[in-house]
């Protein structure tokens, strides 16, 4: 007698991408829409925006402020940023460095929730 070999599968739900995280209301949120790709000459994200009253806006970014450092993470491009903002976590103090011009920034904030926007 053949012996018949079955298979069982199961679905679960597929992990989501930091992108689609960073999205959820609650989860933290820093305040600032940016450009995707890099300017070509530095690493770091450009900001486009700073939604007001954000923990971005109170910290003093600027549109044009490239974003270079969130707490111990460089950021090199959007899924860094991302990433960082998410490792970051909400309410806790973390250090914020930028490049406006030819200067280097750093500044203090504490991430806020992400509100249903």
């Amino acid at each position: 007698e053949e012996e018949e070999e079955v298979l069982e599968a199961s679905l679960s739900p597929r992990p989501r991408a930091p992108e689609a995280l960073a999205l959820t209301p609650g989860s933290p949120f820093l305040g600032v829409r940016y450009a995707a790709q890099p300017p070509y000459h530095l690493g770091g994200v450009e900001v486009h925006e700073v939604i007001g009253g954000s923990a971005a806006a109170r910290a003093g970014v600027r549109a044009g402020d490239v974003i270079t450092r969130l707490g111990e993470r460089r950021v090199r491009d959007a899924a860094d940023l991302v990433g960082a903002i998410l490792e970051a976590g909400v309410g806790r103090p973390v250090r914020l460095g930028f490049v406006r011009g030819d200067e280097v920034l750093e500044v203090d904030l504490a991430l806020e929730p992400r509100g249903e926007r």
